[in-house]
């Protein structure tokens, strides 16, 4: 690294410091992670703006625990200090002002415990998280403690028919939107449901109608992306997963949000850097509903005439991209099962 960039990155970057953190566990941070050697005690030049911090423990026989981390927004300088639980395995911020004052004025010498943000993921990481507002994480993340982890579960569960579902606790869950599982109006003809069923952009409607602005749709596509990618947790896939297909099943929305799908297009492309070719292979029917959802959009894009015209150039070149990058074909057929609903008078 360029000396003054480092020296810069010291002065402004902020700082994590953990105390008691056990030997041979993993730590990471964005889109790196390592094993804790005896003398890590944190990491430093960690550069402002949203940051993820995750962390197994291992147990005696060598085992690591199941993954759990939390979002964290750094201010330039910011030095956070948190110490490891061994009852709970939890990072907690119960520091008393002594163990703060001392660690802060010993910084220079524990320099040397305290490992450098992996700063050349720095940009790949802002791409995937750039549209998480402090706002935003309020929102998102479980009101009693930031940790996410596999077991945390999301606030979007729908009553089943017929059975009486306890609604989910906001305190301890990651407060997704609900995506709505009827595409059409209450009382559509079936004309209307026809036609809603082939494209999702009265769904998608219904979603930007609960939200503060229409960017908030990508943020929780971010959102949901990062807590499965780095935090492991699959209910977050589950819900990125129906994101793209209500924003990849939308045709009238295209001529109505052109800037809202310019932008989700750009966020795919970095997202679609970040994972192996099988990723989205479903294990059990050997379908990859990205392909799929994405030959929905492509085609919806180019039948609308319409279009924003650097919209069409951008989907081509991301088609281009990910036939080249993955060998992945986008022509439609004529599987049924993906059929469009179609409802007679």
């Amino acid at each position: 690294m360029d000396p003054d960039l480092a020296a810069k990155l010291y002065e402004d970057g902020g700082f994590l410091i953990m105390k008691d953190f056990p030997e041979g566990a993993e730590f990471g941070i964005d889109m790196h992670s390592w094993n804790t050697g005896s003398k890590f005690l944190g990491v430093k030049m960690i550069p402002a703006g949203l940051h993820f911090i995750y962390y197994s423990p291992v147990s005696k026989e060598g085992s690591l625990a199941p993954r759990r981390g939390f979002f964290l927004n750094f201010t330039p300088g910011q030095i956070v200090i948190q110490k490891f639980d061994k009852q709970t395995e939890e990072l907690v911020e119960d520091v008393s002002e002594e163990e703060n004052a001392s660690v802060r004025s010993n910084l220079k010498n524990i320099d040397g415990n305290l490992g450098p943000y992996p700063y050349q993921s720095w940009k790949k990481w802002v791409s995937l998280s750039n549209r998480i507002s402090s706002t935003s994480l309020a929102r998102l993340q479980p009101k009693c403690g930031p940790t996410i982890s596999a077991s945390t579960e999301i606030a979007t569960t729908e009553n089943v028919e017929g059975l009486a579902v306890a609604p989910p606790d906001p305190d301890t869950c990651i407060n997704f939107t609900s995506i709505a599982r009827q595409k059409y109006p209450h009382g559509a003809s079936p004309a209307e449901i026809t036609r809603y069923s082939m494209d999702t952009s009265y769904q998608l409607g219904l979603f930007i109608a609960l939200q503060d602005s229409i960017e908030e749709v990508l943020v929780e596509l971010q959102f949901s992306f990062l807590c499965f990618l780095v935090g492991q947790n699959f209910d977050s896939f589950c819900q990125w997963k129906q994101l793209v297909a209500m924003l990849c099943g939308c045709g009238e929305a295209l001529l109505k949000y052109p800037q809202l799908f310019l932008n989700f297009i750009s966020d795919m492309h970095f997202q679609m850097q970040e994972v192996p070719e099988d990723f989205f292979v479903d294990i059990v029917s050997c379908n990859n509903f990205l392909v799929t959802s994405l030959t929905d959009l492509f085609a919806n894009i180019k039948e609308h005439e319409d279009a924003l015209t650097q919209l069409k150039t951008r989907a081509i070149s991301f088609e281009n991209h990910l036939t080249k990058k993955f060998g992945w074909s986008f022509n439609a057929d004529d599987d049924e099962e993906f059929a469009p609903t179609i409802v007679y008078d």
